[in-house]
């Protein structure tokens, strides 16, 4: 078996094994929940009109941040895999971390098509962290506070989600953008 051959079935061994833990974790969606730092529709202002790159925004609460996890990038096709809620058509642009099977650790930051799709992205992203508690209060129980009370807010058309050890090293990265 040559090198190419072998090194695309361990990708997509790799592919397969995230997708069969983001399914598990999917059929165990049943409820919203979560701690939204801000969870009312904003109003038409200034805000709306921040421009922010979601990577940048992305790694700088990942170089900022208190995780026990090393986080991994995902791309465009797993981001649709791990987070099967959010509509692609609500979305401009996106950009995520996670965590290995190990924790519950993840950023992601969306760009949303208008303040209507920033309230689905977040009531999506609520599905998520709903069914990451309800698969991992017996597995990773020690990841549940951390789910419990992510940082989940909105700055203008941007939703930016973050489990980690410290909200207070995210926030602070957040409140420098405003």
């Amino acid at each position: 078996m040559n090198k190419r051959v072998k090194e695309s079935r361990k990708y997509n061994l790799k592919v397969v094994c995230v997708a069969g833990v983001v399914m598990i974790a999917a059929f165990g969606m049943t409820s919203c929940g979560g701690n939204n730092k801000n969870n009312s529709t904003n109003p038409p202002s200034q805000e709306q009109n921040v421009k922010l790159d979601c990577k940048q925004v992305a790694t700088d609460i990942l170089n900022a941040g208190d995780f026990n996890d090393q986080l991994e990038e995902l791309d465009s096709e797993m981001f649709e895999v791990v987070y099967p809620d959010v509509d692609a058509n609500q979305v401009i642009e996106k950009y995520a971390y996670t965590g290995t099977a190990a924790s519950a650790e993840q950023i992601v930051v969306v760009e949303a098509t208008d303040a209507k799709a920033v309230e689905g992205v977040k009531e999506a992203l609520n599905l998520k962290l709903q069914g990451d508690i309800d698969q991992n209060r017996d597995y990773l129980p020690n990841e549940i506070p951390k789910l419990e009370k992510p940082v989940l807010t909105s700055i203008g058309n941007y939703v930016i989600l973050c489990v980690s050890n410290d909200n207070a090293k995210v926030e602070a990265v957040i409140d420098a953008l405003q």
